[in-house]
């Protein structure tokens, strides 16, 4: 029985955004549904025992167990809310069409973000920051010390992070190919260089550094390089974390000071000022490599200049 021809409209479109049935099975590639397979499962693994790991073991004994469950009943919550549901349709669904429909206010500022640096952690980071003020501060803030739990837990949360980023960034290609291997290579760069960097920062300002600053340099060159993750070079990467790792580490220290705001995870000070300069450095580094390639290489073509393969005949 023959196929349903894809509509003129779908031939543009990424596949995610197709019904099934609008998708000829001679179109489907084995080897990169294999991948966005793996890329799923990697994605889970960081938002479920990841999350409830890293922010399970910032938070105070006595919150522990309330912050590993609201990581897993809201990970199943947005199951279903995305399922057709009201919350991704009035919050992401309009930010994500601003970045990522060509038709977007954003998107034809020429803005970049691969994965979603502003889809995602500016989101979060902001709406973490107003949060904070609508809540208010908790008893003691600022008065008395409040020790995190066990930052070993931390740290392994943070590893599956790490692990689980690759399925983020890489997946985000939504195919096996070269942009899916810049993407896992930049993302490894950025996160070693931001985790050295904050310890570097630390180390001047304090003459000590510490684990929860390690980790929290890994996550905010995760976040950072999220973004620009498709777009730039091994060396872009090695700058966006670097910068990344000292701007997060001012934004969860002295910028929450200074903005009085008990944000217990450093939501703000991680993930929305990491989206932000992620976001800002996108398009910095593609201004300064350029973006048209040599003469060369625009005859013989991509790729054979970049990969050095080509189709057969």
């Amino acid at each position: 029985m023959a196929q349903p021809a894809v509509p003129a409209f779908a031939a543009s479109a990424p596949v995610g955004l197709l019904r099934p049935g609008l998708v000829a099975a001679d179109s489907i590639n084995a080897a990169d549904t294999a991948w966005m397979l793996t890329s799923t499962a990697l994605v889970l693994l960081m938002t479920l025992p990841g999350i409830a790991l890293f922010y399970g073991g910032m938070v105070r004994k006595k919150s522990v167990l309330n912050t590993m469950a609201s990581v897993v009943a809201i990970a199943a919550l947005v199951t279903l809310l995305w399922f057709m549901g009201l919350g991704t349709l009035f919050v992401d669904a309009p930010i994500a069409h601003w970045v990522w429909e060509p038709g977007g206010w954003i998107a034809k500022s020429c803005a970049l973000d691969f994965v979603g640096g502003s889809v995602v952690h500016i989101n979060a980071g902001v709406a973490g920051l107003v949060c904070t003020y609508f809540l208010g501060q908790r008893r003691g803030y600022g008065r008395e010390p409040f020790e995190p739990f066990n930052l070993g837990l931390t740290m392994a949360g943070a590893r599956l992070l790490w692990v689980g980023w690759f399925g983020f960034n890489a997946g985000s290609a939504v195919a096996s190919d070269g942009r899916a291997e810049l993407a896992m290579l930049v993302t490894q760069i950025a996160a070693a260089s931001a985790a050295v960097t904050w310890m570097f920062a630390e180390w001047v300002v304090r003459r000590r550094t510490s684990l929860l600053g390690l980790c929290s340099g890994l996550v905010a060159g995760l976040v950072a390089i999220t973004p620009a993750s498709g777009y730039v070079s091994p060396r872009a990467a090695l700058a966006i974390g670097a910068i990344s790792g000292i701007a997060c580490c001012w934004g969860a220290t002295g910028l929450k000071r200074l903005l009085k705001a008990d944000d217990s995870l450093d939501v703000f000070g991680v993930h929305g000022i990491g989206g932000i300069v992620g976001c800002l450095l996108a398009g910095v580094t593609l201004f300064i490599t350029g973006l048209r390639t040599d003469e060369r290489s625009e005859i013989e073509g991509m790729d054979v200049s970049q990969h050095r393969e080509r189709l057969g005949a």
